[in-house]
Formats: C-alpha cells, sequence, structure tokens
C-alpha cells in the first residue's frame, strides 16, 4: 500500500537502502495508493534522498501488515491444491491464532492507557478466549486428518521438534485459560498472578514462533518469519512496559 509522506528536516550525507522485488522486504512496485489504513494506526517519520539526505516531499511508502499479510499469502500457496478442506481449516485456525498473538499482550500493559482500561481488558479476555479455540481448532482439526501423528506430538513422541513446540503451545494456551477463570479462587496475590500469566503467554507465545517457523507449509516464509519475529517483539515489549514504574 502506498500513501504520501510530506516534509522538512536538515539533510545529511545517507546510504540508499537496498530493496529486492518479492525479496526479502517483499518489495511490490506499483503498490495502490490508499487514503485510509484503518484506525488506531499513528505513522511518523521522514523520507531522504540517498546521498544528499534532503527530505522528500510526496513520496510512496508501503506498509506491511503484520497480521494479515501473511494470511493473504497463505491462501495463495500452492500446498492447498494437494490437501483436504478439513486440513486446510485447521492450518488456517492456527495461522490466524498465531497473527492474534501480535494483539494480545499490548492490551495488557501501559499502552492500553491508549484506551479505556475496561474496554482494553475486555478485549483481552475476547481475543483469549479466541486464540484458545482457534488453537483447540486447529489440534483437533489435524487430529481427525492424522489420528497418529497427532497423538505421537501430544504424547511427545514425534521426531520432529516443531511438533513439540506445537504441543507446548497448546497446553500453555489451556493452562492460562484455567488459570483465567480460576482466578479469583487462587490463593495468590495479584501481582503474583500477573507475573504468573504473563510468564506462561511468553512460553505460548517463543513456542507457537518456533512451531510456525520449523513447519513447511502454506504461509510465506518472509511473512512468517515477519510474524514470528513481530509477535515475540510485542510480548517483551508489553512485558517491559508493564514492569517499568
Amino acid at each position: 500500500m502506498g500513501v504520501g509522506l510530506a516534509t522538512p528536516a536538515l539533510a545529511q550525507a545517507l546510504t540508499p537502502s537496498q530493496t529486492m522485488r518479492g525479496g526479502s522486504n517483499n518489495y511490490r512496485p506499483n503498490a495502490p495508493i490508499v487514503d485510509k489504513l484503518g484506525s488506531g494506526f499513528l505513522m511518523t517519520g521522514l523520507v531522504r534522498d540517498a546521498g544528499t539526505g534532503d527530505p522528500l516531499a510526496n513520496v510512496r511508502i508501503q506498509i506491511w501488515a503484520a497480521m494479515v499479510v501473511p494470511i493473504a499469502l497463505a491462501t495463495t500457496s500452492p500446498y492447498l491444491a494437494y490437501r483436504v478442506p478439513l486440513y486446510i481449516a485447521a492450518g488456517f485456525a492456527g495461522i490466524v491464532a498465531m497473527s492474534l498473538f501480535v494483539l494480545q499482550p499490548l492490551l495488557e500493559c501501559p499502552v492500553r492507557a491508549l484506551i479505556a482500561p475496561a474496554t482494553a481488558r475486555r478485549w483481552h479476555r475476547i481475543i483469549g478466549a479466541s486464540i484458545l479455540i482457534l488453537i483447540l481448532a486447529h489440534a483437533v482439526g489435524l487430529y481427525f486428518v492424522s489420528p497418529p501423528d497427532t497423538i505421537d506430538a501430544s504424547l511427545l513422541r514425534a521426531p520432529t521438534w516443531f511438533s513439540l513446540f506445537g504441543v507446548v503451545a497448546l497446553w500453555g494456551a489451556v493452562l492460562t485459560a484455567l488459570l483465567a477463570m480460576t482466578r479469583l479462587k487462587l490463593p495468590m496475590r495479584p501481582r503474583s498472578w500477573e507475573r504468573l500469566h504473563q510468564s506462561i503467554a511468553s512460553i505460548i507465545v517463543i513456542a507457537t514462533a518456533l512451531h510456525a517457523i520449523q513447519i513447511e507449509g502454506a504461509m510465506e516464509v518472509m511473512s512468517k518469519t515477519l510474524l514470528a519475529g513481530t509477535i515475540v517483539a510485542a510480548t517483551v515489549f508489553a512485558a517491559r512496559r508493564y514492569r517499568s514504574p
């Protein structure tokens, strides 16, 4: 997507940014210009001329939507032609769940001051429940497609590391849900519960990222890597902001 940027500022010598069409930054020539990206996004910055460093006016930039693009690119995967509908649905349940991890940690840290705390907590619960449902749908769908492989993974007998990471993420999500439902009954101080919740959530996110990275499937490699890095970064950012005075 392209948008226009205005300028001023002091010039300085700069080296040109590297770009690769269809490569690691997935640059697309002549991307369509849009006037509105949606609500909740704030982007600032300056585009400068390579070499002189002079600010440039009315240039076009492209925005990588870390949540949406991996899902969209997965729908174009050639692997889909060789897979049954249930397998495809289970796979996309996992992809959407992974994408939601971008938002989930940010709703439970001081960044939520940008919106009403009650609204942030409500959406944190809604998205958390959605992630759990999607992860369970992912696991159940894979079980019906290939029961032996799913059972081996569940019993930690699978020979692949991505299966282990997937099981860790699954049971971490279940444990988090159980802790959330029994929060008021547990003999724990609120701060202690929050730290436990964050710790388990961090394990889930890291396991999910490693699970996805190691699978050669419908997700496009670069967008998958971007999404994995984004969910880990969002989790770390939220944890640091939450603990800061």
